[in-house]
């Protein structure tokens, strides 16, 4: 046994799992959401969010605001295909409540 009480057969294989995983790129990916996420959570300290928080809000906020004028520019270039669409939409109806009444 070894000083953290695993033995040397026990960590070659802890170790061929992980290369195991490794290779399989679906595990890959989970494997480097974990170790980003242990990251995370080492550099989150009380005293860091205190002082970047603000600032990282804003700039978020900020990030947001632009997607939606972005967004709504996009939009306004749909807008007249879509008030094409319904008065398309609105002539189909009414052909098809006119075929209606012909075949009743």
């Amino acid at each position: 046994m070894t000083s953290k009480g695993l033995s040397q057969v026990r960590k070659d294989r802890m170790s061929a799992g992980q290369k195991d995983s490794w290779s399989d790129p679906t595990k890959r990916v989970e494997q480097k959401k974990r170790i980003v996420e242990k990251m995370l959570l080492k550099v989150t300290r009380a005293d860091r969010i205190e002082s970047a928080a603000p600032l990282n809000i804003e700039n978020a906020r900020q990030a947001l605001v632009d997607e939606m004028k972005k967004l709504d520019d996009q939009l306004a270039k749909f807008e007249p295909l879509m008030k094409r669409r319904d008065k398309l939409s609105s002539i189909l109806g009414e052909l098809n409540s006119l075929r209606e009444r012909q075949s009743s």
